[in-house]
């Protein structure tokens, strides 16, 4: 059995490294002449320079329907056609693809290719994770992404309660903007002391977000 892995760069690299040094075959198809000139160099895998949705091209590789065909391109259209081709003309029994926009992962099940890797499902889990460890109460992107607004309420155990608002180690493009303590809203100023159950709405740069959330909880 064979893995073959069709289009994309780095992921690519990556997957073909991790699978030949675990013993397996891969082969490489890419329509980029230097990558696939640098992956020779590189790689003990067999290369292929050319156009993986092209049947022509993928039946140079002589692929068997015990091999494993994974489509990676940065178009899902192109994706969807190297897995049809390689389940449907090649039959191919285990074809995977990777999915670059969500709304298209209903269009691949229902052309029965099920085996998907949403790339921006995974990172939103991986997001959704890390800040479910945190009792945030709501997160919005502000400007386009280039500032976050977080609601966050002061639980028992935090390194920030009973203590002043300039003694905390915000970095410098982290503030406290209001504090809604048992109903009455104010803007904190040095001297502000917090308390348990306080809720802090904190405008930071993304950049800062592990630390401005480090330094409220005290969490890693």
């Amino acid at each position: 059995m064979k893995v073959v892995l069709a289009g994309g760069k780095k992921i690519t690299y990556y997957l073909a490294k991790n699978l030949i040094s675990k013993g397996m075959a891969v082969t490489i198809i890419n329509k980029d002449k230097a990558f696939c000139e640098e992956m020779a160099k590189t790689l003990k895998a067999l290369i292929i320079h050319g156009d993986a949705s092209n049947l022509s091209v993928l039946k140079k590789v002589e692929i068997f329907d015990n091999d494993l065909v994974v489509a990676l391109t940065n178009r899902d259209q192109d994706n969807l056609i190297i897995c049809e081709l390689a389940a449907r003309v090649l039959k191919v029994n285990q074809v995977f693809s990777l999915i670059n926009d969500s709304e298209n992962e209903q269009i691949f099940r229902e052309l029965g290719i099920t085996n998907t890797i949403n790339m921006s499902e995974i990172f939103t889990g991986v997001i959704e994770q890390r800040l479910a460890s945190y009792p945030i109460i709501n997160l919005m992107p502000f400007e386009e992404g280039k500032a976050l607004v977080i609601q966050i309420e002061v639980e028992e155990g935090f390194p920030i309660v009973g203590k002043w608002l300039k003694d905390l180690p915000f970095a410098e493009g982290a503030l406290v903007g209001t504090v809604n303590r048992k109903g009455n809203v104010f803007i904190p100023h040095g001297d502000t002391v917090f308390e348990v159950g306080d809720r802090l709405l904190v405008i930071c740069l993304p950049v800062d977000q592990t630390q401005t959330l480090q330094a409220i909880t005290g969490w890693d």
